[in-house]
């Protein structure tokens, strides 16, 4: 509101959790004068929301066509920034509405206001620029994916890098590992990264295809059993993390060879226990290096697969039961939660650290394999 009465001869915004009757609102009576003597003035009102309501203002009362805001979400909680981003977007109209933020709540809020979105995603680094433009209709079937919806994918939109792994529990361990390797400097720590759970491996192609289509870089950590389906589900997770089409028959062929190998030296009925008794350590020599081959290049194009089998066997000396049900809580009670502490485990040679150390040469790439063309990277063609 517009408070015409507390400062004698000037106008002043005011704010009031109820809103006065037309009467009273234009008049300049003493029920006017009462009014406003209980409303919060501009200058009591925190920087943001101030900044909240001028924003607002100049979408409802200007003439302007086109609005620039940078970071519009400086010093709003995050559930506000949301709504800020919802009540924009809804109220720019006939307006081109251009906006700098580094708020996901924005973004989303934004997105669901169901007005037409664009985001421009802009990165620099080692001296290599992208920009990448995500319109509205990938947008919107992003907004339609539960799963999706469900990942917190935009949490990545502005990550440095973005793990995707299988399940809650890989993505806890692979971030505590990754944690410790940062906070010990180790350059095989993956910096500025966020990482997500997706809910299977389907899933994961989905995120790491979405989030690179966004422009960002984004890989995948997938057990093992990745190479057991083949046909059109083994295309979708060489299509997510864009090999080359010339390529694909080979790496069928290869994922053929390496899986009928790994089922004969499974001992169970299904031919599945490959994944928990050593992975491809249990193949010939021969057989051995070609799966070595194959995991190799899924990893350069950012999907890393266990070769042991699974999350489970790593850190394997510390002597964890791998029961999937009590496996995480073990782990970490073996990894020691207090680095100033007695049995806290660091970084080491090998092992985990290595693995995610081979993730970080990815990240580290400016050039790396995988992203998309129209993401402004090397297509791996």
């Amino acid at each position: 509101m517009v408070d015409s009465v507390r400062a004698f001869g000037t106008l002043s915004l005011a704010f009031s959790s109820e809103r006065p009757d037309a009467a009273v609102e234009r008049s300049l009576g003493d029920e006017t004068v009462a009014f406003f003597a209980k409303t919060l003035q501009r200058e009591a009102a925190s920087d943001g929301f101030n900044a909240y309501v001028g924003m607002l203002g100049a979408l409802y009362a200007s003439d302007y066509k086109a609005i620039l805001i940078d970071e519009p979400e400086a010093f709003l909680h995050p559930a506000l920034a949301r709504t800020l981003g919802k009540q924009i977007a809804q109220q720019a109209r006939d307006k081109q509405v251009f906006i700098a933020t580094h708020s996901a709540d924005f973004v989303m809020g934004a997105i669901e206001a169901g007005e037409t979105v664009r985001i421009i995603r802009l990165q620099y680094q080692a001296g290599v620029g992208r920009a990448c433009l995500l319109d509205k209709e990938e947008l919107r079937a992003f907004m339609n994916d539960p799963l999706l919806r469900s990942a917190n994918v935009m949490s990545g939109l502005f990550a440095k890098a973005v793990v995707v792994t299988e399940a809650d529990t890989d993505r806890a361990f692979y971030q505590e590992v990754n944690t410790r390797l940062v906070a010990q400097k180790d350059p095989r720590g993956i910096d500025g990264s966020v990482f997500l759970n997706a809910q299977n491996k389907q899933t994961v192609t989905r995120i790491v295809k979405l989030l690179r289509r966004m422009g960002v870089p984004a890989a995948g950590i997938v057990d093992l059993d990745v190479l057991a389906e083949g046909g059109a589900v083994w295309a979708s997770q060489l299509a997510a993390i864009a090999t080359p089409t010339a390529q694909k028959t080979a790496l069928e062929a290869q994922r053929t060879t390496v899986f009928e190998a790994l089922k004969a030296a499974s001992t169970d009925k299904e031919k599945k226990n490959y994944k928990t008794r050593g992975g491809i350590g249990l193949l010939d020599a021969g057989t051995q290096e070609a799966a070595g081959n194959l995991l190799d290049t899924l990893a350069a194009y950012g999907l890393f697969v266990v070769r042991q089998g699974e999350v489970e066997h790593w850190l394997a000396g510390l002597g964890v039961a791998q029961g999937k049900r009590t496996w995480l809580h073990a782990i970490f009670d073996a990894m020691g939660a207090d680095a100033a502490g007695g049995g806290y485990v660091q970084p080491a040679q090998g092992d985990v650290w290595g693995f995610i150390g081979t993730a970080n040469a990815w990240f580290s790439d400016p050039h790396r394999k995988g992203m998309t063309a129209a993401a402004g990277a090397d297509s791996g063609a």
